[in-house]
Parts: C-alpha cells; sequence; structure tokens
C-alpha cells in the first residue's frame, strides 16, 4: 500500500478551520460554474473569461485567482483524505478487483460527496438535494422566461406548479454568491 502513498498525500490531517476555509473556496468554485453554465445556455455557446469576467463584474484575473484557487482547494481536501480512500479500497482489493481502479472510484466518490455535501451543508437552512435540484430549475426557467418577457404567472403554468411556489423558490432563497 505504501506504494501507492508514497509521495501523494501528507501525515498532517486538516483541522475543521482548514476544512471550513477549504469548502468556501470550493463553494465559490461551484457557484462560478454554475453561473458559467447559466451564461452559456443565456449566450448559446461557451462564454469567453472575458465574458464571464464581465458578467460577474469582476476582472479576468479575480476569475481566474478564484478558479485556480477553487482547484487547489478541492485537491488539498482530496490528497488528505486519500488515505482513507486507499483504507476502504484494501478491504476490496481481496475480491478480484484491482487496486487502481479502486482507487480512482474512490477518489472520484470523494469529490462527488465534497460537492454534494457543500450542496447539502451550505444552505442556512438544509435543503434536501432533490428540493435544490427543483430550486435551480425553478430559477433557471425564471431567467430565461422572464428575458423572454413571461411573468410569474408564466413560469408557474410552463412548470405546472403554484406561483407561490415560484414566488417562494425565487426570491431570496438560492443565493449564487456568498464571498
Amino acid at each position: 500500500m505504501t506504494g501507492y502513498v508514497r509521495g501523494v498525500t501528507s501525515d498532517e490531517l486538516l483541522n475543521h478551520a482548514q476544512v471550513v476555509n477549504l469548502s468556501r473556496k470550493i463553494e465559490v468554485g461551484l457557484s462560478l460554474e454554475d453561473h458559467k453554465s447559466r451564461l452559456k445556455e443565456k449566450l448559446g455557446c461557451e462564454p469567453s473569461d472575458e465574458q464571464l469576467a464581465s458578467s460577474l463584474r469582476m476582472n479576468r484575473a479575480e476569475l481566474k485567482s478564484k478558479l485556480i484557487e477553487c482547484l487547489l482547494a478541492r485537491e488539498k481536501l482530496v490528497m488528505s483524505n486519500v488515505c482513507l480512500v486507499l483504507s476502504i479500497a484494501q478491504r476490496y482489493e481481496n475480491m478480484g478487483a484491482n487496486m487502481a481502479d479502486l482507487v480512482q472510484g474512490g477518489l472520484i466518490g470523494l469529490l462527488w460527496g465534497i460537492e454534494k455535501a457543500l450542496v447539502d451543508y451550505t444552505r442556512t437552512l438544509r435543503v434536501p438535494t432533490h428540493l435544490h435540484e427543483r430550486l435551480n430549475l425553478i430559477c433557471n426557467a425564471k431567467i430565461k422566461l422572464e428575458e423572454k418577457g413571461i411573468t410569474i404567472d408564466g413560469i408557474a403554468e410552463s412548470l405546472n406548479i403554484t406561483q407561490n411556489k415560484v414566488k417562494n423558490a425565487t426570491e431570496g432563497s438560492l443565493p449564487l454568491f456568498k464571498w
């Protein structure tokens, strides 16, 4: 097992404050990615870095800096947990699975888990994932339809939900950024 670990991880465990700090940086990156995907839908093509930065009211260097911080934070959080992934992978190694495949799958799962945990726990009130996804759909639909001049009544009708649900979902319940 040491062959897999050597040079990849450190023996140093992260404390709570470090995990929170890394999580906040990752959250900013996820918000940027979300904003980029909405801008892509609006423009009909992949936005340039300049377009994305402009829509976020920041310069390109600030945008690049935030994206790099997010990537480094994700990497550090994952690498600090590689030993956990390895210890779990070892349990299944004798069942005929390739250790490298187990580790790779474990790291992918760890990344997915980090992002899911941030979605679940960065809100003031915890909202189940399926409701969070529904709120995102509602907000995206609202943005698209309002650009076409369609009111909340039209939005509710197009989503087949009540006007109150649209109002509740779109009035300040999904902050874009928490910087």
